[in-house]
Protein backbone atom coordinates (compact mmCIF):
# COMPACT_ATOMS: atom_id res chain seq x y z
CA UNK A 1 0.00 0.00 0.00
CA UNK A 2 1.13 3.43 -1.29
CA UNK A 3 1.32 6.18 1.43
CA UNK A 4 -1.52 7.81 -0.04
CA UNK A 5 -3.19 4.89 0.45
CA UNK A 6 -2.55 4.53 3.78
CA UNK A 7 -3.01 8.50 4.65
CA UNK A 8 -6.12 8.11 3.60
CA UNK A 9 -6.71 4.74 5.06
CA UNK A 10 -5.88 6.16 8.23
CA UNK A 11 -8.05 9.23 8.10
CA UNK A 12 -10.96 7.02 7.85
CA UNK A 13 -10.63 5.01 10.56
CA UNK A 14 -10.54 8.11 12.24
CA UNK A 15 -13.54 9.47 10.83
CA UNK A 16 -15.48 5.88 11.54
CA UNK A 17 -13.88 5.74 14.96
CA UNK A 18 -14.75 9.45 15.60
CA UNK A 19 -18.81 8.74 14.94
CA UNK A 20 -18.60 5.09 16.47
CA UNK A 21 -19.98 4.19 12.71
CA UNK A 22 -18.21 0.50 13.71
CA UNK A 23 -21.77 -0.24 15.89
CA UNK A 24 -25.19 -0.69 15.38
CA UNK A 25 -26.08 3.12 16.20
CA UNK A 26 -28.68 5.46 14.57
CA UNK A 27 -26.04 7.12 11.92
CA UNK A 28 -24.31 3.67 11.08
CA UNK A 29 -27.68 2.41 10.35
CA UNK A 30 -28.91 5.33 8.17
CA UNK A 31 -25.49 5.69 6.51
CA UNK A 32 -25.18 1.84 5.70
CA UNK A 33 -28.48 2.10 4.37
CA UNK A 34 -27.88 5.59 1.81
CA UNK A 35 -24.52 4.33 0.57
CA UNK A 36 -25.24 2.08 -2.26
CA UNK A 37 -21.53 1.83 -4.32
CA UNK A 38 -22.62 0.72 -7.53
CA UNK A 39 -19.93 0.66 -10.56
CA UNK A 40 -21.12 1.21 -13.96
CA UNK A 41 -19.33 -0.43 -17.34
CA UNK A 42 -20.38 -0.74 -20.39
CA UNK A 43 -19.32 -2.16 -23.73
CA UNK A 44 -20.65 -2.48 -27.26
CA UNK A 45 -23.34 -0.66 -26.39
CA UNK A 46 -24.80 -2.59 -23.36
CA UNK A 47 -24.30 -1.14 -20.24
CA UNK A 48 -24.07 -3.42 -16.76
CA UNK A 49 -24.09 -2.13 -12.76
CA UNK A 50 -22.77 -4.07 -10.07
CA UNK A 51 -22.53 -3.47 -6.30
CA UNK A 52 -19.43 -3.01 -5.06
CA UNK A 53 -19.23 -2.97 -1.38
CA UNK A 54 -15.38 -3.41 -0.92
CA UNK A 55 -12.29 -2.89 -3.03
CA UNK A 56 -11.99 -6.73 -3.94
CA UNK A 57 -15.74 -6.11 -5.81
CA UNK A 58 -14.54 -2.91 -7.31
CA UNK A 59 -11.52 -4.59 -8.70
CA UNK A 60 -13.56 -7.36 -10.11
CA UNK A 61 -15.46 -5.20 -12.25
CA UNK A 62 -12.55 -2.44 -12.92
CA UNK A 63 -10.92 -6.05 -14.60
CA UNK A 64 -14.42 -7.19 -16.00
CA UNK A 65 -12.99 -7.18 -19.74
CA UNK A 66 -9.13 -7.52 -19.03
CA UNK A 67 -8.77 -10.18 -16.47
CA UNK A 68 -10.20 -13.43 -18.91
CA UNK A 69 -10.29 -12.09 -22.26
CA UNK A 70 -10.75 -15.22 -23.60
CA UNK A 71 -14.00 -15.95 -21.94
CA UNK A 72 -15.45 -13.03 -23.29
CA UNK A 73 -14.55 -14.37 -26.63
CA UNK A 74 -15.60 -17.49 -25.77
CA UNK A 75 -19.19 -15.89 -24.95
CA UNK A 76 -19.22 -13.62 -28.04
CA UNK A 77 -19.92 -16.88 -29.88
CA UNK A 78 -23.02 -17.97 -28.45
CA UNK A 79 -26.70 -17.80 -29.79
CA UNK A 80 -29.31 -16.08 -28.79
CA UNK A 81 -31.59 -18.71 -26.80
CA UNK A 82 -28.84 -20.96 -26.07
CA UNK A 83 -28.68 -21.75 -22.60
CA UNK A 84 -25.33 -21.18 -20.23
CA UNK A 85 -24.50 -23.21 -16.83
CA UNK A 86 -22.50 -20.69 -15.15
CA UNK A 87 -20.78 -23.01 -12.33
CA UNK A 88 -18.38 -21.01 -9.78
CA UNK A 89 -20.81 -17.40 -11.00
CA UNK A 90 -18.60 -15.47 -7.56
CA UNK A 91 -20.49 -11.58 -8.42
CA UNK A 92 -21.89 -12.53 -11.75
CA UNK A 93 -20.28 -10.88 -14.60
CA UNK A 94 -19.68 -13.32 -17.00
CA UNK A 95 -23.50 -14.18 -16.31
CA UNK A 96 -24.74 -10.83 -17.22
CA UNK A 97 -22.63 -10.64 -20.04
CA UNK A 98 -23.99 -13.78 -21.65
CA UNK A 99 -27.10 -12.50 -20.28
CA UNK A 100 -27.24 -9.36 -21.99
CA UNK A 101 -26.65 -11.36 -25.37
CA UNK A 102 -29.91 -12.89 -25.34
CA UNK A 103 -28.42 -16.07 -23.72
CA UNK A 104 -30.36 -17.80 -20.67
CA UNK A 105 -27.93 -18.45 -17.76
CA UNK A 106 -27.82 -20.70 -14.61
CA UNK A 107 -25.41 -19.56 -12.39
CA UNK A 108 -24.39 -21.64 -9.38
CA UNK A 109 -22.57 -20.34 -6.73
CA UNK A 110 -22.42 -21.82 -3.11
CA UNK A 111 -20.63 -18.99 -1.29
CA UNK A 112 -23.47 -17.36 0.99
CA UNK A 113 -22.06 -13.51 0.48
CA UNK A 114 -21.30 -13.70 -3.22
CA UNK A 115 -24.58 -15.55 -3.76
CA UNK A 116 -26.12 -12.18 -2.68
CA UNK A 117 -24.38 -10.02 -4.47
CA UNK A 118 -24.84 -12.45 -7.69
CA UNK A 119 -28.55 -12.05 -6.68
CA UNK A 120 -28.19 -8.16 -6.23
CA UNK A 121 -26.29 -7.63 -9.76
CA UNK A 122 -29.27 -9.38 -11.64
CA UNK A 123 -31.31 -7.44 -9.85
CA UNK A 124 -29.76 -4.05 -10.63
CA UNK A 125 -29.22 -5.13 -14.25
CA UNK A 126 -32.99 -5.92 -14.78
CA UNK A 127 -32.27 -9.57 -15.79
CA UNK A 128 -34.31 -11.97 -13.46
CA UNK A 129 -36.00 -13.43 -16.57
CA UNK A 130 -32.69 -14.04 -18.02
CA UNK A 131 -30.71 -15.46 -15.27
CA UNK A 132 -31.15 -18.04 -12.39
CA UNK A 133 -29.29 -18.27 -9.36
CA UNK A 134 -28.88 -21.32 -7.51
CA UNK A 135 -27.18 -21.94 -3.97
CA UNK A 136 -25.45 -24.71 -4.91
CA UNK A 137 -21.97 -26.56 -5.30
CA UNK A 138 -21.32 -28.87 -8.16
CA UNK A 139 -18.63 -32.14 -7.63
CA UNK A 140 -18.83 -35.50 -8.20
CA UNK A 141 -20.85 -36.19 -5.30
CA UNK A 142 -24.62 -35.41 -3.84
CA UNK A 143 -24.46 -34.92 -0.26
CA UNK A 144 -24.43 -31.90 2.86
CA UNK A 145 -21.05 -30.38 2.92
CA UNK A 146 -19.08 -27.71 4.12
CA UNK A 147 -17.62 -24.74 2.30
CA UNK A 148 -14.13 -24.19 3.51
CA UNK A 149 -13.51 -20.39 3.51
CA UNK A 150 -10.03 -18.60 3.56
CA UNK A 151 -11.54 -15.43 3.74
CA UNK A 152 -15.30 -14.16 5.21
CA UNK A 153 -15.40 -11.70 2.17
CA UNK A 154 -17.90 -10.70 -0.35
CA UNK A 155 -16.34 -11.18 -3.42
CA UNK A 156 -13.48 -13.79 -2.46
CA UNK A 157 -12.50 -16.73 -3.97
CA UNK A 158 -10.19 -19.86 -3.98
CA UNK A 159 -13.08 -21.46 -1.75
CA UNK A 160 -13.08 -25.85 -0.83
CA UNK A 161 -15.64 -27.53 -0.98
CA UNK A 162 -15.39 -30.81 1.61
CA UNK A 163 -11.60 -30.22 2.61
CA UNK A 164 -9.66 -27.32 3.48
CA UNK A 165 -6.98 -27.37 1.08
CA UNK A 166 -6.04 -24.36 -1.60
CA UNK A 167 -6.13 -24.23 -5.35
CA UNK A 168 -2.81 -26.18 -5.38
CA UNK A 169 -3.67 -29.00 -3.13
CA UNK A 170 -2.36 -27.15 0.29
CA UNK A 171 -3.87 -27.29 3.60
CA UNK A 172 -5.08 -23.70 5.10
CA UNK A 173 -6.51 -22.45 8.13
CA UNK A 174 -10.31 -21.69 7.18
CA UNK A 175 -11.60 -17.94 8.23
CA UNK A 176 -15.06 -20.03 8.43
CA UNK A 177 -17.34 -23.22 7.28
CA UNK A 178 -20.43 -22.63 5.47
CA UNK A 179 -22.62 -25.56 4.64
CA UNK A 180 -23.60 -26.43 1.58
CA UNK A 181 -25.48 -28.37 -0.82
CA UNK A 182 -23.59 -30.62 -3.16
CA UNK A 183 -24.78 -32.12 -6.14
CA UNK A 184 -22.95 -33.87 -9.33
CA UNK A 185 -23.96 -31.96 -12.82
CA UNK A 186 -25.58 -35.90 -13.91
CA UNK A 187 -27.83 -35.92 -11.17
CA UNK A 188 -28.67 -32.36 -10.72
CA UNK A 189 -30.07 -32.59 -14.80
CA UNK A 190 -31.93 -35.65 -13.90
CA UNK A 191 -33.74 -33.83 -11.56
CA UNK A 192 -34.47 -30.53 -13.22
CA UNK A 193 -34.19 -31.56 -16.86
CA UNK A 194 -35.96 -28.41 -18.33
CA UNK A 195 -33.19 -26.62 -19.11
CA UNK A 196 -29.81 -28.38 -20.48
CA UNK A 197 -26.89 -26.32 -21.17
CA UNK A 198 -25.56 -25.82 -24.89
CA UNK A 199 -22.49 -24.37 -22.82
CA UNK A 200 -20.55 -24.49 -19.52
CA UNK A 201 -18.34 -22.47 -17.70
CA UNK A 202 -16.40 -24.20 -14.85
CA UNK A 203 -14.13 -21.87 -12.85
CA UNK A 204 -14.25 -23.22 -9.35
CA UNK A 205 -10.39 -22.42 -8.19
CA UNK A 206 -9.18 -26.42 -7.95
CA UNK A 207 -12.05 -28.10 -8.09
CA UNK A 208 -12.79 -28.53 -11.35
CA UNK A 209 -11.85 -32.15 -11.53
CA UNK A 210 -14.51 -32.89 -9.36
CA UNK A 211 -16.66 -30.91 -11.37
CA UNK A 212 -15.85 -33.07 -14.18
CA UNK A 213 -16.18 -36.05 -12.99
CA UNK A 214 -19.78 -35.89 -11.97
CA UNK A 215 -20.69 -34.93 -15.39
CA UNK A 216 -19.85 -37.59 -17.63
CA UNK A 217 -22.76 -38.04 -19.71
CA UNK A 218 -23.45 -34.86 -19.37
CA UNK A 219 -20.31 -34.46 -21.31
CA UNK A 220 -21.54 -36.88 -23.66
CA UNK A 221 -24.80 -35.10 -24.67
CA UNK A 222 -24.42 -33.87 -28.10
CA UNK A 223 -26.57 -31.04 -26.82
CA UNK A 224 -23.49 -29.67 -25.51
CA UNK A 225 -21.95 -27.60 -27.75
CA UNK A 226 -18.69 -26.23 -25.65
CA UNK A 227 -16.87 -26.34 -22.56
CA UNK A 228 -14.95 -23.62 -20.28
CA UNK A 229 -12.94 -24.84 -17.80
CA UNK A 230 -10.12 -23.81 -15.62
CA UNK A 231 -7.65 -25.86 -14.97
CA UNK A 232 -3.78 -25.97 -13.34
CA UNK A 233 -0.96 -27.38 -15.47
CA UNK A 234 0.70 -27.99 -12.81
CA UNK A 235 -1.66 -30.88 -11.40
CA UNK A 236 -1.70 -34.38 -12.69
CA UNK A 237 -5.57 -34.82 -11.49
CA UNK A 238 -6.04 -31.63 -14.03
CA UNK A 239 -4.01 -32.88 -16.62
CA UNK A 240 -5.89 -35.95 -16.51
CA UNK A 241 -9.07 -33.99 -16.68
CA UNK A 242 -8.01 -33.34 -19.52
CA UNK A 243 -7.84 -36.43 -21.24
CA UNK A 244 -11.41 -37.43 -19.40
CA UNK A 245 -13.03 -34.40 -21.18
CA UNK A 246 -11.71 -35.42 -24.73
CA UNK A 247 -12.79 -39.14 -24.23
CA UNK A 248 -16.42 -37.39 -23.97
CA UNK A 249 -16.26 -36.87 -27.43
CA UNK A 250 -15.28 -32.92 -27.22
CA UNK A 251 -11.87 -31.11 -29.02
CA UNK A 252 -9.70 -28.79 -27.10
CA UNK A 253 -10.32 -25.16 -29.47
CA UNK A 254 -7.44 -23.53 -27.69
CA UNK A 255 -5.97 -22.70 -23.94
CA UNK A 256 -5.62 -19.20 -23.05
CA UNK A 257 -5.11 -16.88 -20.32
CA UNK A 258 -4.04 -13.06 -19.83
CA UNK A 259 -1.21 -11.66 -20.13
CA UNK A 260 -1.25 -10.36 -16.75
CA UNK A 261 -1.31 -13.95 -15.46
CA UNK A 262 2.72 -15.26 -17.43
CA UNK A 263 5.27 -15.31 -14.47
CA UNK A 264 3.43 -14.96 -11.79
CA UNK A 265 1.54 -17.52 -8.48
CA UNK A 266 -1.26 -18.49 -11.22
CA UNK A 267 0.96 -18.46 -14.55
CA UNK A 268 -0.16 -22.20 -14.96
CA UNK A 269 -3.71 -21.73 -14.86
CA UNK A 270 -5.38 -21.82 -17.78
CA UNK A 271 -8.87 -20.82 -19.33
CA UNK A 272 -9.06 -24.62 -21.24
CA UNK A 273 -11.93 -24.08 -24.34
CA UNK A 274 -13.24 -27.67 -25.70
CA UNK A 275 -16.20 -28.06 -28.69
CA UNK A 276 -17.92 -30.59 -30.00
Amino acid sequence: MNLHRRLFAFALDCFVDAFGLRRANRLACHLAERISPVYDVKRDGQSYSFYCPNRLTQWRVETFFTKEPETIEWIDTFQRGEILFDVGANIGLYSLYAARKGVFVVAFEPESQNYALLNRNVYLNGLSDAVVCLNVALSDRNCLDYLYLPEFLPGSALNNLGTALDWRKRPFKPKFKQGAISHTLDSFLMSYSNHFPNHIKIDVDGLEAKVIRGARETLRDKRLKSLSVELNDGLPEDRETIESIRSSGMTLLHKKHADMFEGGEFGAVYNYCFVR
